[in-house]
């Protein structure tokens, strides 16, 4: 009897030890699981900033059709307003510039149709508001001119700028702006270069303006 206990006990000791190693391994394993997880997910997570900088850079500079541009409100006479919506013609080297009454400083249904167009012409047009955040991720410093108004303002990439006048046209009607379509020259045409040219020169794309520039409205 004592025998037999004796070697029921050495048995059991010999099963506890057995689990003991074997949870002692699958703890183990599990350990290093959670190391290559944690691992996986730091090597993801440093990743991710250099993808979106990727994503931004492609977007950024990808080729453009066309550039629309919503300049801010001007004060055209007493208490008259107007803005001017430029349609750049990448591929012909043009701008139509449609000169929009608002009626008053604060109006902005000129603004929502002009949008309203850029998103019926092209589904995957980019907001130069969207611009802003794409450099943000690429460390670019460029600023968006004082002018544009970013939220109302687009770069198309897959309709012209024949397809946006046309839905423009619909939306605004024929006697609601005064249309002028100029030649910009030989210079290649890309967003920057339309941001950069009304950074230097708002004057010269926007409506007679004999008021102070303080009275320009600033909330756009």
């Amino acid at each position: 009897m004592i025998e037999a206990g004796f070697t029921i006990t050495i048995g059991l000791m010999g099963w506890l030890l057995f689990q003991t190693y074997s949870l002692n391994g699958k703890v183990s394993a599990l350990d290093s699981n959670m190391t290559e997880t944690k691992d996986r997910v730091n090597r993801i997570a440093t990743a991710i900033p250099s993808v979106a900088e990727r994503v931004a850079q492609q977007e950024v500079k990808s080729p453009a059709k066309a550039v629309i541009v919503a300049t801010k409100p001007v004060e055209t006479a007493p208490n008259k307003w107007a803005s001017t919506i430029l349609v750049f013609d990448i591929g012909n080297a043009a701008v139509t510039s449609y000169s929009l009454p608002l009626a008053g400083q604060f109006d902005k249904g000129a603004y929502a149709k002009t949008r309203g167009a850029a998103l019926a012409t092209d589904s995957y047009a980019q907001s130069f508001q969207d611009l802003q955040t794409n450099l943000r991720n690429m460390q670019d410093t460029t600023r968006i001119a004082d002018v544009i108004v970013p939220y109302y303002s687009f770069v198309l990439r897959s309709a012209t700028a024949a397809d946006y006048m046309a839905t423009f046209k619909v939306l605004h009607g024929t006697d609601s702006a005064r249309v002028k379509t100029i030649s910009v020259g030989k210079t290649p045409i890309t967003w920057q270069t339309i941001n950069g040219e009304l950074a230097r020169h708002p004057e010269r794309y926007q409506p007679t303006n004999d008021t102070p520039s303080a009275n320009r409205d600033r909330r756009y």
